[in-house]
């Protein structure tokens, strides 16, 4: 791809479907030329699904979304829609600087993605590129994002030969675990799992697959922050998960400490939701998190300017913030009122 673009030519029509492995393991790219924008919606640029001009960055949010889709088994949006919302998805259990990557790979502004020389310089290359045999690791959480007796079956065996998993990966496997209903294997990742600032975190992975069961079972890990200073309270107004948003509201008004996702420094999660376009979830939060500022001094009024979906609703919401005319409420509610009226 980088020749590509030092020749002035890009591929557009980019998807997994279209990347080969050669019998001697190198990548291949299919005759890109061929490549039509509707065969693969859900790997084309916001700008090209809008009809918009267009360059090589438009590429580089392609090969975001595959490499997203390469470390999470699953494409970063379900729709042209979620594509349209502007809101990049977090991967959970992956190194920082990756996830950091692919989230500005993606972003919504071609001006605010980084060139496919930049994605080369930022992403350390390993001395062996094609190595002979993947780690059973690898294999093994491979296996538990699949689906099928085949895939249990590989799983369960890598897990009973013993495995040395990262304390992200452990987090996410436990989470898979518990969601497909394999209690033995959950039941030993629940006994070894310790959550730890800095990381992903069981709350985290179930905010972000709306699993209030996993959620109520490990909110005791709220205010716990990720290497971004991300909450599980921030990944579940990311994603639109209401509910989620409503049992974690104890959380609200804590910053990030970088930015990601195109969210600045101290930044707080309406600004997310704002930015996302998920007006409930400002809804709910506005009377807690009202007036606040990132450290570029927007507020989520600014962010809201920028939502593609429900833009207007959420600044009604927000006019009076905009303005300058609200003051912000003290009293966030306690976890076990919030838990003691759902239940």
């Amino acid at each position: 791809m980088q020749h590509l673009h030092e020749h002035d030519w890009f591929c557009r029509g980019l998807s997994p479907a279209s990347i080969y492995l050669s019998k001697d393991g190198k990548c291949v790219l299919a005759p890109f030329e061929l490549a039509q924008p509707l065969d693969a919606p859900l790997y084309l640029a916001p700008e090209i699904q809008r009809g918009s001009p267009h360059d090589p960055v438009a590429d580089v949010w392609t090969l975001g979304a595959i490499v997203y889709e390469m470390c999470a088994g699953v494409p970063p949006f379900k729709s042209v829609d979620e594509i349209s919302s502007g809101a990049v998805p977090r991967i959970g259990g992956r190194p920082g600087s990756l996830t950091d990557l692919v989230a500005r790979m993606l972003s919504s502004s071609p001006e605010s993605r980084p060139s496919i020389q930049e994605c080369l310089r930022s992403v350390p290359r390993g001395s062996d590129p094609h190595p002979p045999q993947r780690r059973s690791e690898d294999r093994f959480m491979e296996a538990l994002r699949s689906r099928g007796r085949e895939a249990y079956e590989e799983a369960m065996s890598l897990f009973e030969d013993g495995l040395e998993l990262s304390p992200e990966q452990e987090a996410e496997a436990c989470r898979l675990a518990v969601a497909k209903g394999w209690s033995m294997m959950a039941e030993q990742f629940e006994e070894a799992y310790r959550p730890e600032e800095g990381r992903t975190t069981m709350l985290m992975c179930a905010a972000m697959d709306r699993n209030l069961d996993l959620l109520r079972r490990y909110v005791h890990e709220r205010r716990m922050q990720d290497e971004n200073g991300w909450t599980a309270l921030m990944f579940a107004a990311q994603a639109g998960h209401l509910e989620c948003a409503r049992i974690l509201l104890p959380e609200a008004w804590i910053r990030t400490t970088r930015p990601a996702s195109d969210l600045a420094e101290k930044g707080t999660v309406m600004m997310l939701a704002a930015q996302a376009g998920h007006a409930d979830i400002v809804e709910l939060h506005w009377p807690y998190e009202c007036c606040g500022k990132d450290a570029n001094d927007h507020n989520a009024y600014w962010y809201a300017q920028k939502a593609a979906k429900n833009g207007e609703r959420i600044r009604e919401i927000l006019d009076l913030e905009g303005q300058g005319k609200v003051r912000r409420r003290e009293n966030i509610p306690a976890i076990e009122d919030i838990l003691g009226r759902k239940e």
